[in-house]
């Protein structure tokens, strides 16, 4: 839904149209003039009980791009792929302690890139809710921009690749890729605000069915998010007295803290960028 391919064609031959039969005008496709998720109801939905469990564990991946020079020292890092940047400067501080054994190509050590998965380990609290919101979704509410829905192994099928290797070898052209030593990791626990806004689907028997991330800063928190609320019960939304699905915005304020462990630190043979 957020990558649009583009393929310009390009020829030298003759042109495709003659001169008196221009091509036709690409046809235009209508905007909906109100949002085609609104909810409509004369009763709006509700939230009746809410449950946020606590000593919930998840692993989640993530994937860092390390330009790594000959003798193993981290030149550059790039976050092309994280679920927590609420934890960015602690992580790149993990980053600057860590020891690679040097990329080698034809047997000679190189400067080069190595894309890093992390697999993460996150425990999370339960948090303290200050404010709880569910609100139908209005005509005129525009649709929430597209977040990234691929948080595991599978968003390396589409990762953009990296465009300026900056005189470093790619991961792809190395013999041996740069491999992590000593894997210090210092980014272990966040405990702040949280302010999240969903997008959540509310059935007819007063439970929510799919959610669509709005506003989130740290991805980490979408399965605990996914877990809390399909436990949750609503008063489903009604027109003309009969219960209906709705689309609803959900807003949660309040803190929140978890833990972050690192389980595993490899080195993949593909080099991705932002």
């Amino acid at each position: 839904m957020n990558r649009i391919s583009a393929i310009l064609f390009c020829s030298i031959a003759l042109p495709l149209f003659a001169a008196d039969a221009p091509p036709a005008a690409p046809a235009l496709l209508p905007m909906p003039e109100t949002n085609p998720l609104a909810c409509a109801s004369d009763t709006p939905p509700g939230l009746v009980t809410r449950d946020f469990p606590s000593g919930v564990e998840v692993t989640i991946p993530e994937f860092v791009a390390i330009r790594v020079d000959a003798k193993g020292g981290i030149e550059e890092i790039l976050f092309v792929h994280d679920p927590i940047p609420s934890l960015q400067a602690q992580e790149r501080q993990s980053f600057l302690k860590w020891d690679f054994l040097p990329p080698k190509k034809g047997g000679v050590a190189v400067a080069g890139w190595a894309t890093i998965e992390l697999d993460l380990k996150v425990e999370y609290s339960r948090p303290q809710i200050a404010r709880a919101t569910v609100v139908p979704v209005g005509p005129q509410d525009p649709l929430p921009p597209a977040l990234s829905e691929k948080w595991d192994q599978s968003w390396l099928t589409t990762a953009p690749a990296l465009s300026d290797l900056k005189g470093a070898e790619s991961a792809e052209a190395l013999d041996q890729p740069a491999l992590p030593k000593r894997t210090k990791w210092y980014a272990d626990r966040y405990k702040g605000p949280l302010a999240v806004k969903l997008w959540v689907e509310i059935s007819e028997t007063g439970h929510a069915v799919r959610l669509a991330p709005v506003e989130l800063k740290d991805a980490a928190l979408l399965p605990y998010l996914e877990r809390a609320i399909s436990r949750w019960t609503f008063t489903p939304a009604r027109n003309q007295g009969q219960a209906i699905s709705c689309w609803a915005v959900l807003e949660l304020d309040g803190t929140i803290s978890y833990d972050v462990s690192l389980v595993r630190a490899a080195s993949i043979k593909k080099s991705v960028g932002q």
